[in-house]
């Protein structure tokens, strides 16, 4: 059976869990170009690593200066389509390229607005997708499906550390982890495109820190159905909210959670170690045994 993979924002995940995933034009798809209205899926994990490397690959060829730059050339293109326009009219051809240089502007924009790739891509999870048909593709690592994908067929992928327990559910977590059981020549050896192949070797330097980490260490990958993902959310946030009600502000403080500087535990504290400082400073250099007992 294929299984596919797909990735999603946190703020997705109710809506998922109730009406699964609906086609829609989403604003990365746009931001690429595309306008299709589909689920868009990879199929394998090795699909998944070079969907990701994909999009970060488009993305910095046209975030910052060479996006405006893009622009500049674009817009400068259709200003020769305008003029040609009134002068000899344009062919069914060259009408094509005028609203696809209008597009391409439109969506480089909005990678513009993006201030780096984490913003752009933003925090979420994958989920694993089973049994699905009438999958439409030319290229598995973008496949894509224009019908609705139920709840009961949509997974969550979380990993777990077997030697601590601790859980997560980061996109960014999981695909290093894919990268870890997967050797960068495995994805090389299939590709053909040099700059693919170069983008891929990128890919895995920049992440050989978190890569070794997984590679190193007892980790399990684990499918949680989305109904019963959600309803551990929802246990584990109210399990954050009551223990949040029994701290002090100092037990939040040193958590790094959020407090309230102004408890009075607090600024007893603070006040009686600015006037440790201020009798410390006073102290004469040659009563060290004073000195010491500060």
């Amino acid at each position: 059976m294929d299984k596919y993979y797909h990735f999603t924002s946190y703020g997705n995940l109710n809506s998922i869990g109730k009406e699964g995933l609906v086609p829609q034009i989403g604003s990365r798809t746009r931001s690429i170009g595309d306008n299709r209205c589909a689920v868009f899926l990879s199929k394998g994990i090795i699909n998944s690593i070079l969907m990701y490397g994909s999009l970060l690959n488009h993305y910095n060829n046209y975030a910052g200066n060479r996006g405006e730059k893009a622009i500049h050339r674009y817009s400068e293109r259709i200003k020769y389509y305008l003029t040609r326009e009134k002068e000899v009219g344009l062919d069914s051809e060259d009408i094509l390229e005028l609203k696809a240089l209008q597009n391409a502007i439109i969506w480089i924009q909005q990678i513009i607005e993006y201030k780096n790739f984490s913003e752009y891509i933003g925090d979420g999870v994958y989920l694993t997708v089973l049994d699905i048909r009438n999958v439409n593709s030319n290229d598995p690592k973008d496949c894509y499906t224009q019908e609705t994908v139920p709840p009961e067929k949509i997974s969550v992928l979380e990993l777990v550390n077997l030697d601590t327990g601790q859980e997560t559910d980061s996109r960014e977590a999981v695909l290093s982890y894919f990268m870890s059981i997967t050797p960068v020549e495995r994805i090389t050896e299939d590709l053909h495109n040099v700059v693919a192949i170069h983008d891929v070797v990128d890919l895995y330097h920049s992440r050989a820190d978190m890569i070794s980490y997984y590679s190193a260490n007892n980790f399990e990958l684990v499918e949680t159905p989305i109904d019963l993902y959600l309803k551990k959310r929802k246990i584990n946030a109210y399990r954050i909210f009551i223990r949040r009600l029994n701290m002090t502000e100092r037990e939040k403080m040193l958590s790094g959670e959020l407090y309230d500087c102004g408890d009075k535990e607090l600024l007893d504290q603070w006040y009686l170690a600015k006037n440790l400082i201020r009798e410390y400073n006073n102290t004469v250099s040659e009563d060290l045994d004073k000195k010491i007992k500060f």
